[in-house]
């Protein structure tokens, strides 16, 4: 199903459009690839562990281009990992097999114990004062249910106030710090592969992401990961001009968790997402975020929002019905813009 704004007259033009834009997405994401793989190769650095100090030594050891890789293992990682370099950051975990019935072996195991500062607490996870307090409200006021998107409303309120705190497009992390953040340059390229993504101790949702790129770069890749039921909302953001694809991943759902959130409010040098939305539509180009080829799981059941844009947010999903269990897939409000769904 190809959802875009000009609707074909016939069944003729119908298949017309679908085959025409399909070749033009490959072509789109080829380019994407060829141009990460067009940069001078680099050396590769060998992190002496998967612990999070060794990972932060290798990466600074390594230059733009470089490729750092990390052993199997399994890791706390109580801090962020942040990179300002263009480099390739490689872990042994592997996904093989079709979207449908992945096979995954879980080698680079990370567990998010980043510290939750000043965090919005869940419920069930309250200190017993404000259990209370709240208990004495819910007898004054009948009691409501949550709303369908709670996961995307919170996610909106919060990074709208940080976006209008910043220039370009970079949000401010502020004290629900990502796994991982990748703050990028128009000239460089980056590429998270081969890693497992996993809860650790803390059950409260970070709302900045587990993997977060910022900044402006014409060419990221996040490929052959496995997202395993974050605490984090949503398990990969782009901040900024950030183009580039996600493909064979594995993502196990968790509820009151976005998938995705695609921002391109830094689009143009501009803020809010203004140059998105006056610049053209460029389908069939590489100027969007392609979620290719990924398998999303969802075991229990969540009702959570899979995959959603603000800030003239521009991406493009493309999966089978299949390996896409229960995924909610939206653009709402009018931060949103261009949504274009491949089924």
């Amino acid at each position: 199903m190809l959802v875009n704004s000009d609707q074909p007259t016939n069944l003729s033009e119908e298949k017309t459009v679908d085959v025409t834009h399909s070749l033009l997405s490959v072509l789109a994401i080829t380019s994407i690839l060829t141009l990460a793989a067009g940069h001078t190769k680099g050396a590769t650095v060998e992190a002496k562990s998967a612990e999070i100090r060794d990972v932060q030594s290798a990466v600074a050891n390594a230059r733009e281009g470089d490729t750092v890789t990390v052993p199997a293992g399994t890791a706390s990682w109580t801090s962020t990992l942040s990179i300002t370099k263009g480099i390739t950051l490689q872990g042994a975990t592997s996904i093989s097999g079709n979207l449908s019935s992945p096979v995954v072996t879980d080698k680079t195991i990370i567990l998010d114990d980043v510290p939750r500062q000043g965090h919005r607490q869940q419920q069930g996870g309250q200190p017993p004062g404000r259990r209370q307090q709240q208990g004495r409200q819910h007898q004054r006021a009948p009691q409501q249910s949550e709303p369908f998107f709670s996961g995307a409303a919170s996610m909106r309120g919060e990074t709208r106030l940080a976006s209008r705190s910043n220039t370009g497009g970079v949000g401010n992390m502020g004290h629900m710090p990502a796994i991982i953040t990748a703050t990028l340059k128009p000239a460089q390229s980056f590429r998270l592969t081969g890693f497992t993504f996993k809860y650790g101790s803390s059950t409260t949702t970070a709302d900045n992401g587990g993997v977060h790129l910022m900044g402006t770069c014409p060419s990221a890749r996040i490929d052959h990961c496995h997202f395993d039921q974050l605490y984090a909302n949503p398990f990969i953001m782009t901040r900024g001009q950030i183009y580039g694809v996600v493909d064979h991943c594995v993502f196990d759902e968790r509820g009151r968790s976005l998938t995705f959130q695609v921002y391109h409010d830094g689009w143009g040098g501009r803020t809010h997402g203004d140059g998105s939305w006056a610049d053209s539509t460029y389908f069939g180009s590489e100027k969007f975020l392609f979620i290719e080829d990924n398998t999303f799981r969802n075991a229990n059941g969540y009702r959570s929002n899979g995959i959603d844009s603000y800030g003239g947010g521009r991406h493009e999903a493309s999966f089978g019905a299949e390996p896409c269990l229960n995924l909610i897939i939206c653009s709402l409000g009018k931060q949103s813009l261009m949504l274009k769904v491949l089924i």
